[in-house]
């Protein structure tokens, strides 16, 4: 029989497939802990996770008249750009900072024909992005600002790990929140709805 050598007889090319073809194994292989975590949660935290991630923020949306006030301030900072999306819908983007809070947000001012202009384009937003850094701020199931890790985890189940921070996804809706951790307890939490841009 023939000798075939080892890997550091063979070329570097062979050498370069060895080692990439045993990382993809190696990789195919080791399970995901964030996918374990994921598939580790009971059907209920599941759909509590869902709830939450597109339902979430009511509560502190219902304390805001957008764009004027939230929580009976106005914003310290507003950014305001007018553009035209990649499926011709003209919006009002807006970026309005509180104390603990940051919200993006959009108006539809015009859509493709034959719709047209909107009659009223500042009545409901389209909430791109919120993020919460206060427990002032409310949020539904109490689940806000400052409550544990311990109580968000039995609340939702783990979520898909990503550092310091659990992220929830509604599969159907896919809306997102993410919760950030600091010493064991909630530093922020950050909701991301789905849209399309």
């Amino acid at each position: 029989m023939p000798d075939r050598g080892t890997t550091a007889d063979a070329s570097p090319a062979a050498r370069l497939f060895a080692s990439r073809l045993s990382r993809w194994l190696v990789l195919a292989l080791v399970p995901i802990p964030s996918l374990a975590l994921a598939t580790a949660d009971s059907p209920a935290q599941r759909q509590a996770a869902s709830r939450f991630a597109s339902t979430g923020m009511a509560a502190t949306l219902r304390r805001c008249e957008l764009p004027r006030h939230c929580g009976g301030q106005a914003p310290k900072r507003a950014q305001k750009t007018r553009r035209e999306t990649s499926n011709d819908f003209k919006i009002d983007q807006r970026t309005l900072e509180f104390d603990g809070l940051t919200i993006e947000l959009s108006y539809l001012l015009e859509a493709p024909a034959p719709v047209g202009k909107s009659a009223h384009p500042y009545r409901d937003p389209q909430v791109l992005r919120l993020r919460l850094s206060d427990s002032r701020w409310p949020v539904g199931q109490g689940l806000g600002v400052g409550a544990t890790q311990a109580r968000i985890v039995r609340a939702l189940g783990q979520g898909i790990a990503r550092g310091a921070c659990n992220e929830y996804v509604d599969p159907v809706r896919e809306d997102a929140v993410t919760f950030c951790f600091e010493q064991g307890r909630v530093g922020s939490i950050e909701w991301v709805p789905w849209h399309d841009a």
